[in-house]
C-alpha cells in the first residue's frame, strides 16, 4: 500500500513540476509579447498614417521588410 502511495505522490510532484515549468514558459512568452507590443507602438507613434499605408502596401505587393 505504501508503495502505491509513494508512486502517486511522485506522480503528483512530477505533474506539479511540469505545470510550474509551463507556467514559467507562458509568462516568458507574455513578457516577449508585451515587449513586442511596446516596440510596435513606438514605431507606430513615429509613423504617419500615410507612411503606414505605404509600408503595408509595399510589403503586400513586394514582400519588403
Amino acid at each position: 500500500m505504501q508503495v502505491e502511495i509513494d508512486k502517486l505522490e511522485w506522480e503528483v510532484k512530477r505533474q506539479q513540476d511540469i505545470a510550474l515549468n509551463l507556467a514559467k514558459q507562458l509568462n516568458d512568452k507574455i513578457d516577449e509579447c508585451e515587449a513586442l507590443k511596446k516596440a510596435l507602438n513606438r514605431i507606430l507613434d513615429n509613423c504617419s498614417d500615410e507612411d503606414l499605408v505605404i509600408d503595408i502596401t509595399s510589403e503586400a505587393l513586394y514582400g519588403d521588410r
